[in-house]
C-alpha cells in the first residue's frame, strides 16, 4: 500500500515539517536566493517522499512513520544539495525500509533500492533516517520511505553534454580512399579542408578539424587584415599540418594564393597558437580559404 506523505499526514506533516511542503514535490534551491535586493539563480533541487507500508503495518502506524520521516526532509534535502553541487548528474529513487523490531534497539534501516548508484548520497540519507525520533513509532512496525531526487543540473548538464557531442563531430568523406573533412565559418567567409593520405586515420583528420574551428576568431582575423587598403582578401593558402598529442601543431605555409603577403604568416601563427591541443599526433594537409 502506498501512501503519499502529504495526503497521509495532511497539516500533522506540515508542522511537524516546516520545510515539507517544499521537498516534497517542489523542491528547493541550492545555493541561491534574494540577497541585499539582487536575485541568485542556480540549481532547483526536489525530493519527493511518499510512504509504503510494510508487511503488518497499518495506516495509523504508518502515519507515525510519515510524521517521524517527514520532520527529517529538510536534513535529507541538504544531503542532495551537496551531493548535487560536485556531481548534478546525481538523480533517481531510492527506497529505504524503516523499522522498529520487537523487544528494544533503535530503527532498523535497510536500502531496498538504490537508483541513485551515489554512494556518499545513500550513506547521508541512511545517516538522517536512522535519527528519526521514536517515541510516536510503534514495536512491530515499518514503512518503506521512497525518495525521488531530481535537479534542473542534471538535464542542464546532460543538454550540454549532448550538444558538446554534436559540436565535437567531424563529418570525413573518402575520395578514392583519401579522407578529408571540410567546415566553414560566419556564412562561408573562411573556410578549410583537411585531407591525409590513404592511411591517415580519421582521428588524425578530426583533430586537424578541431584545431583549426578553434581558430576561427583567429583566422576572421587574418582575412581582415588581408583586406585592408581595399586588398581583395580571396584566396587560398595550403599547410603541411604537424601534430604532435597534448602539444601545439607545427604549420608550414606551401601554397598561398592571397594577395596579402602577410596573410600566411598571420595564419602560421594563429594555427599554432590554436586553443585545441590534439589528442592524436600526424600529419594532413590544411587547406584554409578566404572568400571575398
Amino acid at each position: 500500500m502506498r501512501m503519499p506523505l502529504l495526503s497521509l499526514l495532511g497539516a500533522l506533516a506540515v508542522l511537524a515539517c516546516p520545510d515539507g511542503a517544499r521537498a516534497q514535490g517542489h523542491g528547493g534551491v541550492a545555493g541561491s536566493g534574494m540577497t541585499d535586493g539582487a536575485a541568485s539563480v542556480t540549481t532547483r533541487t526536489d525530493v519527493e517522499l511518499s510512504l509504503e507500508s510494510a508487511p503488518g503495518t497499518g495506516a495509523a502506524r504508518v502515519a507515525a512513520w510519515g510524521a517521524a520521516a517527514g520532520g527529517r526532509m529538510a536534513a535529507i534535502r541538504t544531503c542532495y544539495e551537496e551531493v548535487v553541487a560536485s556531481r548534478p548528474t546525481v538523480e533517481g529513487t531510492l527506497r529505504v525500509l524503516m523499522s522498529m523490531p520487537e523487544g528494544r534497539g533503535g530503527v532498523h534501516i535497510e536500502v531496498s533500492e538504490d537508483g541513485v548508484n551515489d554512494a556518499p548520497l545513500v550513506r547521508c540519507v541512511r545517516r538522517v533516517l536512522d535519527g528519526v525520533p521514536t517515541a510516536d513509532l510503534h514495536r512491530p512496525s515499518g514503512a518503506i520511505a521512497v525518495m525521488r531526487f531530481s535537479n534542473t543540473a542534471s538535464r542542464a548538464h546532460e543538454a550540454t553534454a549532448v550538444a558538446a557531442a554534436e559540436a565535437d563531430a567531424v563529418s570525413i568523406t573518402r575520395e578514392g580512399g583519401v579522407p578529408s573533412a571540410t567546415g566553414e565559418a560566419r556564412e562561408g567567409l573562411v573556410r578549410w579542408t583537411v585531407r591525409g593520405e590513404a592511411d591517415t586515420s580519421d582521428e588524425a583528420i578530426s583533430e586537424a578539424y578541431r584545431l583549426a574551428r578553434s581558430q576561427i576568431a583567429g583566422l576572421l582575423d587574418c582575412r581582415r587584415r588581408a583586406s585592408r587598403r581595399g586588398r581583395d582578401p580571396s584566396g587560398t593558402l595550403t599547410f603541411a599540418l604537424r601534430m604532435h598529442a597534448g602539444r601545439a601543431a607545427d604549420a608550414t605555409a606551401r601554397e598561398v594564393t592571397v594577395a596579402d603577403p602577410t596573410a600566411a604568416r598571420c595564419v602560421t601563427q594563429r594555427l599554432e597558437r590554436a586553443p585545441h591541443r590534439p589528442a592524436t599526433g600526424g600529419s594532413v594537409t590544411l587547406e584554409i580559404t578566404f572568400t571575398p
